[in-house]
């Protein structure tokens, strides 16, 4: 039974997943930045890296994804054997691959993508959707993870490899981000004859409007196959523009 997790990294996410994990398990989080009061508050404890990587049966890497090669780094000679990593990035096949080459043959790895956070998740997580990605795991420990992710947080888990997770995610993920961030540039707001359409533009900016740079960049950019889906969306923003401006030319003319 899994009993220690420990948690690399404690923003805005490692904070949102300690809030869940800490009445199921012993949880032990660590980042540059100490925050032992928060961490007990929400029910673990802020302990040195060292500390945590001998006590955790699963280490989950709550990082930017830039940072994630230089935490394997920093880690994969620390490792008890059959330790599980996993990592909660947006994308998979860059950070499965980078766990994969990096980290020793008795380490298991898990990728996972929680397709939701502190914002989307704020009334509760129970019908959200979790996606696991397995690279070099037993089955049975899935299966448990699995299980207490069915069971106990009610989410609806998706079972994948990394290069079906990053297709999905260029069709869903990286076109809202987009427009989430073109709505941002727009600077649109709350309007007294706001149709229910621009409402629900609103909504999607006040979900995604406001992630970071790197989250941003990170869904744009590392995922391999979003770069043919943004030149799509140009391409078909562009076409339309200039069919517009073509039917405008012709309706001044005859104006």
């Amino acid at each position: 039974m899994i009993k220690k997790i420990g948690i690399i990294g404690f923003g805005p996410f490692g904070q949102f997943m300690l809030k869940h994990l800490s009445p199921y398990f012993d949880v032990k989080v660590t980042s540059r930045t100490e925050r032992v009061a928060l961490a007990k508050e929400l029910g673990g404890e802020f302990v040195s890296l060292s500390e945590l990587l001998a006590e955790s049966n699963i280490v989950i890497i709550s990082v930017a994804i830039p940072v994630i090669p230089q935490i394997i780094e920093d880690i994969k000679g620390h490792l008890k054997p059959g330790t599980l990593i996993m990592d909660v990035a947006s994308v998979k096949i860059y950070p499965t691959k980078v766990m994969l080459s990096r980290l020793p043959d008795n380490i298991e790895i898990l990728g996972t993508h929680p397709l939701f956070g502190p914002q989307s998740g704020r009334y509760g997580i129970e019908g959200l959707k979790m996606v696991l990605t397995p690279v070099r795991v037993r089955n049975e420990k899935i299966e448990i993870i699995r299980k207490f992710l069915e069971e106990e947080l009610r989410l609806k888990v998706f079972i994948m490899s990394p290069e079906e997770h990053d297709k999905a995610m260029s069709r869903t993920q990286v076109i809202t981000q987009f427009i989430a961030r073109v709505i941002k540039h727009l600077d649109i707001k709350e309007e007294e004859l706001s149709l229910p359409s621009y409402e629900l533009l609103l909504e999607l900016y006040k979900m995604l409007g406001e992630d970071s740079d790197l989250l941003f960049e990170a869904i744009e950019l590392y995922n391999p196959y979003a770069s043919s889906v943004r030149d799509k969306l140009k391409d078909i923003c562009i076409g339309l523009w200039e069919e517009l401006r073509e039917k405008e030319s012709l309706f001044r003319y005859r104006g």
